[in-house]
């Protein structure tokens, strides 16, 4: 994994790999999560179009609380369309937050194919079940001074 939003892994859903087509992409991000107990809850209270852009028109937005056993998890489903774009995406975001730790795991999804959607909700959530984060440092990351 990386730090401060930096992509740590990133991986392509190909469901059949007859046709070779990319039906969802996941990004897995380590982001900043201060607040403590309540930093999922503040996470859920942010403001959408600033953290989406104002670009952005959101056409769908859910989300809820879970837990796994890496932590406590907040899972956000969007559907949005960029302005001037005809295409929506589906966005998911399960940010895992280890008890104890003021950064969480940000597993993001992204996909076009609006009938995989609950496939792919479906999946990540197996991921993130699976989950086994370590706190400290990074190796071979930078200290800071």
């Amino acid at each position: 994994m990386g730090k401060n939003g930096i992509v740590a892994h990133n991986a392509v859903w190909v469901p059949d790999r007859r046709t070779g087509e990319v039906a969802a992409i996941l990004d897995m991000v380590v982001i900043s999560a201060p607040g403590g107990e309540t930093a999922p809850e503040q996470r859920l209270a942010r403001n959408l179009r600033r953290s989406f852009g104002w670009t952005t028109r959101i056409v769908e937005y859910a989300a809820d609380t879970a837990h796994v056993p890496a932590g406590r998890m907040t899972i956000e489903q969007v559907l949005l369309r960029r302005f001037g774009e005809r295409q929506v995406q589906a966005y998911l975001f399960l940010n895992v937050f280890p008890p104890g730790a003021v950064e969480a795991a940000s597993l993001v999804f992204n996909t076009v194919h609006l009938d995989l959607v609950t496939e792919v909700a479906r999946q990540g959530r197996m991921i993130a079940e699976s989950l086994v984060l370590e706190l400290g440092e990074i190796p071979g990351g930078r200290r800071q001074v």
